[in-house]
């Protein structure tokens, strides 16, 4: 998969601009604030009709495009053509009056499952030390996103779970009556179980792989220690020996959690609650690394996590996905640039990232690679 052409139109702080990446590697410069990492960002929403910087759609409306009121409507336009093993395809998300919309070669998609694998990404940006040190709910969407790109029937089973959740936990919180909440939100527990039981089981498979690959990638990064990661799956779906509950199981379990749940206005049994747990041993025995990584270990750890997804997205689809990394050099230190660098040269993947300056380390790894330059939202030298 390969993004040939982008064109922005009043997104962010570029007002008209379009870019090629001619060769694997492009390397957008710039000094901080010019907008270099909103075209990491713009490549982003081409495949998850979302931003990793904010849940807001309207921040990406340019504010001259907000300022201008002689225009009806505020329009803010990605556009991007692609070569893939389907062909070529030309993907657009346009926003106008706070709205989003998604074509493929000029006709709209309208459901979740039809747009996702379009374009196939991976990011990797400062704020993924999250993915390493914050809270479950950031580690299910890293997996959701991975499922997503490779598995349409998977998007439909999350889409109608969290529709389910909403569903539940609406009626829940309207009375305190166990026997009469009980028989209305049975639909809902049924709704849930069902494809709550799917996608435990695809997420199972898909840690399995992404483990086993993410802790050789770990290794290569940190080669100078016996710094070892794991990484295992915590569900309400799954018993202790990892095996899937049954759905006369998990009916019990909604059941008996009913009474907490009206408590609490919320449902504490299901997918929404699951932990992929990344544990690390620096000698002394595993512990959380949420809780015992240091910045720079949750860095490698999150990087390696990444280029695992890398190889599970070529393995389930058959093609390579883009890799976007976002200043990703100040987040390593030299020895640590040069070996991830190594690691990159045994992928044949696109790459665009960012950077404030070319390192030695890149320029010696990637002689040939396509520099684009930035200065407040257009391009000074391509």
């Amino acid at each position: 998969m390969h993004l040939q052409r982008l064109e922005l139109r009043q997104f962010r702080n570029f007002s008209e601009q379009i870019l090629s990446f001619p060769q694997r590697l492009t390397l957008i410069l710039g000094q901080n604030g010019q907008g270099k990492t909103s075209i990491i960002e713009a490549v982003y929403l081409l495949a998850h009709a979302k931003s990793f910087r904010s849940n807001r759609i309207r921040e990406l409306v340019s504010w001259a495009a907000i300022d201008d009121k002689s225009q009806n409507t505020v329009e803010c336009l990605v556009d991007g053509k692609l070569q893939s093993e389907s062909g070529e395809k030309t993907l657009r998300c346009s926003i106008a009056k706070g709205k989003r919309s998604i074509s493929l070669n000029g006709n709209r998609l309208e459901t979740a499952s039809s747009f996702y694998g379009q374009l196939n990404c991976v990011v990797f940006t400062p704020d993924d030390l999250i993915l390493v040190k914050g809270g479950p709910s950031g580690r299910r969407s890293f997996l959701d996103r991975i499922l997503a790109m490779s598995d349409r029937g998977y998007v439909d089973s999350l889409v109608t779970y969290q529709r389910a959740l909403k569903n539940r936990n609406k009626v829940i919180s309207e009375s305190n009556d166990l026997a009469r909440q009980e028989k209305v939100i049975a639909p809902w527990n049924t709704i849930l179980l069902e494809h709550g039981l799917v996608i435990s089981e695809k997420r199972k498979i898909l840690i399995e792989e992404l483990g086993e690959l993410a802790g050789e990638f770990h290794t290569a990064l940190v080669e100078e220690s016996d710094e070892k990661v794991n990484f295992a799956y915590q569900s309400h779906f799954l018993n202790d020996d990892a095996e899937l509950y049954s759905k006369e199981t998990m009916k019990a379990r909604f059941s008996e959690a009913l009474a907490k749940d009206l408590q609490a206005r919320g449902t504490s049994v299901g997918t929404h609650r699951d932990e992929l747990l990344i544990e690390i041993d620096t000698g002394a025995g595993f512990r959380a690394a949420r809780l015992g990584a240091s910045q720079g270990q949750a860095r490698c750890i999150a990087l390696s996590l990444k280029l695992a997804a890398i190889k599970v997205l070529l393995k389930r689809t058959g093609e390579l996905p883009i890799l976007l990394l976002d200043d990703v050099e100040s987040e390593l230190d030299a020895s640590r640039r040069a070996s991830f660098y190594a690691l990159l040269n045994n992928f044949n993947t696109q790459i665009i990232m960012t950077a404030t300056e070319l390192s030695s380390e890149l320029e010696e790894a990637c002689p040939e690679l396509h520099l684009v330059q930035i200065s407040q939202g257009t391009v000074v030298s391509d």
